[in-house]
């Protein structure tokens, strides 16, 4: 005879079976090994954003980390042409640097003051 707390993990992992079938069957997870989706969401054991990854229609994709107050501190992006860039924010939300590459092959390199004002910018053709 088995135990009420042994019925109770059994009746759990049935559930969870279910839940990893359905997932399958959606195309949530392919050759069992990785989690297919358009954007992912993580947050901290407090429930509090920390940071997100996903791609949109237009082909662009972007990854945001945030600190762990949830304020946005770094985005690394890939525009729908193909150009990579990089924003770093200072703790007061408001851009410190910059870096890209355009879909020309040029690169841009900014710093940002405290009001948001270019500071310096190093640019390649």
């Amino acid at each position: 005879m088995k135990s009420k707390e042994f019925q109770i993990l059994e009746a759990r992992l049935q559930i969870l079976e279910e839940q990893i079938e359905d997932l399958l069957a959606e195309g949530g997870v392919s050759n069992g090994k990785s989690i297919q989706a358009e954007s992912f969401v993580v947050i901290d054991k407090n429930g509090k954003y920390r940071g997100s990854f996903g791609a949109e229609a237009d082909g662009s994709a972007n990854i945001t980390l945030s600190d762990q107050n949830g304020k946005l501190r770094a985005s690394f992006g890939i525009e729908a042409d193909g150009s990579p860039s990089i924003w770093l924010i200072g703790g007061d939300g408001k851009s410190r640097a910059y870096l890209a590459v355009d879909k020309d092959s040029s690169s841009r390199l900014c710093f940002y003051d405290k009001n948001g004002l270019t500071r310096t910018m190093l640019s390649s053709e």
